[in-house]
């Protein structure tokens, strides 16, 4: 690994391109070894300010650097970085799965969440199989077992069990996109999703929005982790305030989601985005507000396609929210296609579940009208912000027009 380190590390000196420095595909975090790590923070403190140092100046930092000349890119030498850690994170957790399969069927859930069915045949496929036919279909057999064992639900599960069971959970390499006319609660039910995830499982969990500050993001979150009413703890009228701040000690136990920032538009964004993602080594990505990152439909089509390349890249499932347009379905969200989403039909061509939201009073419809693995149904939920989005109970006056 750190040969490939330092190939890099030289071919940023000869060429002394800064452009995959500055839009944050290269980071600190990026290099194994620390030694490589501190040149590389040089070279960082030098661009930041406009520059780029020396050879001499990391001599002048007591920094040894030995060249290791290359005819390779340097994006091609990033590329061959990111795919050997992958490579070894993944021989080691398939080894792991094939020693607790029998033992542990629900552990092996987990850990194959962590890294994907998909992951484990290209791996075993090229470092440790014996015959590819052979290999390949030892790993089908055991896939088989984890969906039948989890009767096919291999994927996160979502807040209500009937979506879990008609989808099979968010499953790694997907892209669901969740959308709605302004104000129809999708980032709620985006956060929901990651706090369903986060109380279920250890998997890093990583939210960003263009549109709301980490600040707003973390305290939704809290109430939905508390089932506190988001409206009595803007007015600052929770009424159990100590069990409040119970919860929120509880919460801090997790350790496990993080709320970052958009700072960029566009596929600097996804750029950005993914350093993220591999920086807090994240099994599942929520991307609030995409349709703010682009200005046309041609833009918003590079970026859908960006996002579905990038969760089968790092074969963890990603979320993310867009508006509707006004056009397409009725006034009760009911609709077999999603031909009402807004900005670009690339969210849905480029999607594996589509997630339609119609707010009606306190009650959401919730719509998969496109889902690539088959059909699907509709229902509803309460709308509370905050403490209650469960399964509404219909009654046919409420759910008529």
């Amino acid at each position: 690994m750190s040969v490939i380190e330092r190939k890099l590390l030289t071919k940023l000196f000869e060429t002394k391109d800064v452009n995959f420095i500055n839009s944050g595909v290269i980071y600190p975090e990026f290099f194994s070894d620390i030694h490589n790590k501190r040149i590389f923070e040089v070279i960082q403190e030098y661009v930041s300010n406009g520059g780029f140092p020396s050879e001499d100046i990391i001599e002048q930092r007591r920094l040894s650097f030995e060249r290791v000349p290359t005819d390779e890119s340097v994006g091609s030498l990033i590329q061959r970085f990111q795919e050997e850690i992958i490579n070894r994170e993944l021989i080691r957790e398939f080894t792991n799965i094939q020693d607790n399969l029998q033992d542990d069927p629900w552990g092996s859930l987990d850990q194959v969440q962590s890294i994907g069915l998909s992951g484990v045949l290209r791996q075993i496929r090229r470092e440790i199989a014996p015959p590819p036919l052979q290999a390949n279909t030892e790993a089908v057999r055991n896939a088989y077992e984890i969906f039948e064992t989890h009767q096919g639900v291999i994927g996160y599960p979502f807040p209500w069990d009937r979506m879990t069971r008609l989808t099979g959970g968010l499953a790694n390499g997907t892209l669901t996109v969740i959308y709605g006319l302004k104000k129809s609660m999708k980032t709620w039910i985006a956060l929901l999703m990651a706090s369903q995830i986060m109380e279920n499982s250890n998997t890093p969990i990583l939210f960003v929005s263009p549109e709301m500050s980490v600040e707003v993001l973390q305290n939704r979150f809290s109430c939905l982790y508390s089932r506190v009413d988001y409206t009595d703890f803007r007015r600052g009228s929770i009424q159990n305030r100590q069990d409040f701040y119970d919860d929120l000690e509880a919460l801090e136990e997790y350790q496990n989601v993080y709320f970052d920032r958009v700072t960029n538009t566009g596929l600097k964004a996804i750029y950005n985005f993914k350093r993220q993602c591999i920086q807090y080594h994240v099994g599942v990505a929520f991307f609030d507000s995409v349709h703010y990152l682009g200005k046309d439909w041609a833009e918003i089509t590079e970026i859908t396609r960006a996002l579905k390349n990038l969760s089968l890249e790092l074969n963890i499932p990603i979320v993310i929210t867009t508006q509707s347009n006004r056009y397409g379905a009725n006034e009760r969200g009911q609709n077999n296609s999603a031909n009402d989403i807004g900005y670009s039909l690339s969210f849905v061509q480029d999607c594996d579940l589509s997630i339609r939201i119609t707010k009606i009073g306190n009650q959401l419809r919730i719509a998969m009208p496109d889902f690539r693995e088959g059909d699907t149904e509709s229902f509803m939920i309460n709308a509370y912000p905050g403490y209650d989005f469960s399964e509404a109970i219909i009654n046919s006056d409420a759910d008529t027009l």
